[in-house]
């Protein structure tokens, strides 16, 4: 109905007939060159830029369920769904210079990655810092504090966000390296500045040519750097377990302490839920646990539990009895507590058999430990582990992936079909969008631009990122609102890493426009612009807690961007 009601409007009201079209869409070049004519084709462009934000968030939808794959989530995770962020601007960028014109047109293609790029590093920077601000006292977010955002505290300077600064330093300094091929043909193309575009381009290919290479070099290492952090991260977690099932077997930690160390590495990494309320378990659930643990979760606290099982089970029978009790209550310390040894066994033996399995102790221990450490006021000592100092559940809060309510009763192997299933066809539908309406799309950008006066740039500058990466501006409040120390640098990780795959994979279609089409390099003010403001945001990278007054100078740098570009069009000369 939508389209229908678009396509009836345009068609009646500007008088156009199927033979002024080239093809499926309707040209733009075609409407009325009044002012009817210029709302139609705002209308125009806002169909096509609300296709292209369907056509993003179905292929974020399709790569997020793949993290519920256990064999492909780790490949996924380092490298489709960057990519996959990436390709909305890639297709603006690879259409504005397959015609005939493509000299001119590619300008829409330059603001589309100049403007996502910017943008990404800018608007949703502020908005998580707006959206997760706590209060900052001595330069650092008080996280553990609760409220954690209170009505005293200064917007500007009394209120903000921390980050691991070695993380984001990190990305910053990716960011810059990877900006880098801009300059291997930026620099050659001064010395061609007053020669014929023709002969400018003759001489100037070997130096896009060079610059592609950096430039897919450059993306194969960024992606081949994000797999290997995470394979690195997977062998540290193992070795992790090895560490503790040493310790338990040689006496040097308890059960306790053991399963305390797990569950806060599995809540800092998977975002365990402490209660009902924050996985929307049932009041069930709530009454038996209070826990949702994830698959992974559980079979690691299995692999830490499962010799104390055996331990208990001085009948060998392979259940715990009401009998076998008495030492469990010893070694959790709670032969004093006011929940009696009848009273735990009660709740940990679910299915009401008269026995424990396995799996209902692992999940009772780990339930019960939950609730006893929450209860202990902050004199009392808690378990500890090497390296482990103190944990507290409420802060950091992370969500792991959620396998969709309508699967939840599937077996497992039906679930991961029928997970892929859906994947599969988000995926296709999404990229098919996407790459079907960033064609009229860039002649809508350069059909708003000729009737304005305005340079193609400027219109895709601005107007671009908008269709192409609203769904990030969305997922940044989403994600900030957690307001955790974690997630706050999780998603300024994220947005460095955005313009990382526009500075290599984007970057790596417009140089292929370049070197195919064999065309002057014409774009010195917007690459400069670009560099300028990732050489900005590498400066910032280096702080580790932000003010909203930090957050306010970001966002400014997005308009200066702007500023910047026709300053250096219109004053220094420059292309």
């Amino acid at each position: 109905k939508m389209w229908q009601a678009a396509l009836v409007l345009l068609l009646s009201s500007g008088g156009i007939t199927p033979a002024h079209a080239s093809s499926i869409f309707i040209s733009v070049s075609s409407l009325p060159d009044n002012t009817d004519g210029f709302i139609q084709l705002m209308f125009l462009t806002a169909i096509y830029g609300y296709i292209l934000y369907i056509g993003s968030n179905l292929m974020a939808d399709g790569s997020d369920l793949l993290l519920l794959v256990p064999a492909w989530s780790k490949l996924v995770g380092s490298v489709v769904i960057p990519v996959l962020g990436a390709v909305p601007d890639g297709a603006l960028v690879l259409y504005s210079g397959l015609g005939s014109d493509a000299q001119s047109k590619l300008e829409v293609g330059v603001g589309a990655l100049a403007g996502s790029t910017v943008m990404l590093l800018t608007v949703p920077f502020f908005l998580s810092a707006h959206y997760g601000r706590v209060d900052v006292v001595d330069g650092r977010g008080m996280y553990k504090n609760q409220p954690k955002l209170t009505a005293e505290a200064d917007y500007l300077f009394g209120s903000g966000f921390s980050v691991s600064g070695r993380a984001i330093r990190s990305a910053g300094m990716v960011m810059l390296v990877s900006a880098t091929s801009y300059w291997v043909i930026q620099i050659p193309s001064l010395f061609y500045t007053d020669d014929s575009a023709s002969y400018a381009a003759k001489h100037e290919k070997y130096y896009a040519l060079a610059a592609l290479i950096l430039c897919i070099l450059f993306f194969l290492w960024y992606v081949y750097r994000e797999y290997t952090v995470q394979q690195e991260h997977t062998l540290a977690r193992e070795k992790q377990l090895q560490v503790v099932q040493e310790k338990l077997a040689n006496g040097q930690v308890g059960l306790v302490a053991a399963v305390f160390y797990e569950l806060k590495t599995a809540r800092e990494e998977e975002g365990l839920a402490t209660g009902a309320e924050d996985y929307g378990t049932t009041s069930s659930q709530e009454e038996s646990t209070g826990l949702n643990l994830s698959q992974k979760t559980t079979e690691r606290l299995t692999t830490i539990i499962k010799p104390f099982f055996r331990q208990y089970d001085s009948d060998n029978s392979g259940t715990i009895e009401m009998a076998e009790m008495g030492a469990i209550m010893k070694d959790l310390g709670t032969s004093t507590a006011p929940l009696s040894s009848a009273e735990l066994f009660k709740q940990w033996d679910k299915d009401g058999t008269g026995t424990i399995t396995l799996d209902e102790f692992v999940e009772g221990m780990a339930s019960f430990i939950v609730e006893r450490e929450s209860s202990l006021t902050p004199e009392q000592p808690k378990p500890s582990l090497e390296r482990v100092e103190t944990y507290d559940f409420g802060d950091d809060d992370d969500d792991e992936e959620d396998v969709p309510d309508d699967l939840q009763e599937l077996s497992y192997a039906e679930q991961q079909k029928q997970i892929k299933l859906r994947s599969a066809w988000r995926l296709v539908l999404g990229l098919g969008l996407v790459l079907l309406f960033s064609d009229p799309m860039v002649d809508a950008f350069d059909e708003i631009g000729d009737r304005l006066d305005i340079g193609d740039f400027y219109v895709a500058f601005v107007l671009a990122p908008i269709a192409s990466n609203a769904s990030e501006l969305l997922a940044a409040t989403h994600y900030a609102a957690k307001k955790t120390r974690k997630t706050m640098t999780i998603g300024i990780q994220t947005l460095y890493g955005a313009a990382i795959m526009n500075n290599t994979f984007t970057t790596c279609v417009f140089f292929v426009v370049i070197v195919a089409k064999q065309l002057d390099w014409k774009y010195s003010a917007e690459v400069i612009a670009i560099y300028i403001i990732e050489v900005i945001m590498f400066a910032f990278s280096f702080k580790s807690t932000f003010r909203m007054v930090d957050a306010l100078a970001i966002l400014s740098l997005y308009p200066l961007s702007l500023v910047i570009v026709y300053l250096l069009v219109n004053e220094a000369g420059l292309d």
